[in-house]
């Protein structure tokens, strides 16, 4: 529903539902294996285990009930849109991680004895480890060495369906264009400025029909495939100009702080070459992209376009974990300060 309340105001509304099947690649995929991070919460494992990832031809479609509400503004050369979206996925496809199944063990070791320790600073006994597993209500995915069962041999994940996911969130949108003319710059051109800002609300999720919802905002969200590091806010402000044949930018990208929930792997610090820190915050990113491109060059009878640029123009560095890859390669640049030209050519 859309309703044009001024020539400059729109109201508007949206709600739906929607179904995904699962694809013939989560369901008979044969298996593949590889290396996953796992922290075992029965024993002192903590490093890397073979995981083999498979299709799962149980999966069921994954739905979703959706609902939006926001208004449009544009008045000359500005414009503003914000809208609110709220989405419940229920049975939602997600690829399980190896220390997602750790973690859920455990939890479900927790309620069928009642151990009270939490895994990291009070762990269970090797006989009630042996106990669990011969219980016959282990995870048959968590393949353990007989002879030592604090060895994780290997772990086999696949899709599955999540129970419950709800998303909250608002969105802005702003767009702001204007002559230099206008300001006493004859003859320089037009300048376009354009936010783009998401602030995620609520990302409550629910890994299966047994556990308990929990919120995802503000978190790595490290141990589970059900929901994505989820900062608060994620924003863009692009600056662009143009004059002629002649145009540039440059962005400024901000992702809000989230709590550091990875592993914890502190014996890395006694290999050469490594970087080990203790960490609990993952702190706020801002880099900056800039770019310059010359359009329409008259080139042995075609037309050659030359753009040159940086990313990360102020060589903001990736903050430093104690996860063995060093860095949260999802939200922050790895690479640095990237230089880079490029050609096209017409004919």
């Amino acid at each position: 529903v859309s309703f044009a309340v001024t020539d400059w105001l729109t109201l508007r509304g949206t709600t739906g539902d929607a179904f995904i099947a699962p694809s013939l690649s989560q369901m008979y995929a044969p298996s593949v294996c590889g290396l996953g991070e796992i922290t075992d919460r029965f024993g002192p494992f903590s490093g890397f285990a073979t995981r083999c990832q498979q299709g799962n031809s149980f999966l069921g479609n994954e739905t979703s009930e959706s609902d939006s509400y926001g208004f449009d503004i544009n008045w000359g050369d500005f414009s503003l849109s914000a809208t609110y979206s709220e989405t419940e996925f229920v049975n939602r496809i997600i690829t399980a991680l190896p220390l997602q199944l750790i973690e859920i063990d455990f939890f479900n070791f927790q309620q069928a004895t009642g151990f009270s320790g939490d895994g990291i600073s009070s762990k269970p006994s090797l006989s009630q480890l042996n106990g669990w597993l011969a219980s016959g209500q282990s995870d048959p995915n968590i393949i353990r060495n007989p002879a030592d069962p604090y060895e994780i041999l290997r772990i086999n994940t696949g899709a599955t369906n999540a129970s419950q996911v709800i998303v909250k969130s608002y969105d802005i949108q702003a767009d702001y264009s204007f002559n230099l003319d206008d300001i006493g710059l004859a003859d320089w051109g037009q300048m376009r400025i354009n936010l783009r800002a998401t602030n995620l609300d609520t990302f409550m999720f629910q890994e299966r029909a047994t556990s308990p919802m929990k919120e995802g905002v503000g978190r790595q969200n490290f141990a589970t495939g059900a929901a994505p590091a989820a900062p608060e806010w994620k924003a863009n402000l692009r600056f662009g100009w143009t004059k002629g044949n002649h145009s540039a930018t440059a962005t400024v990208h901000y992702i809000d702080e989230i709590i550091y929930d990875g592993s914890d792997f502190s014996f890395i610090q006694r290999y050469a070459n490594t970087t080990y820190r203790k960490v609990d915050m993952i702190t706020r990113w801002v880099d900056v992209d800039v770019a310059y491109s010359y359009r329409g060059l008259d080139l042995f009878g075609g037309d050659a376009n030359l753009t040159i640029g940086m990313r990360n123009a102020t060589d903001r560095q990736p903050q430093k974990t104690s996860l063995f890859g060093g860095v949260i390669g999802e939200l922050q640049d790895a690479l640095s300060r990237v230089v880079y030209a490029r050609v096209s050519y017409d004919f």
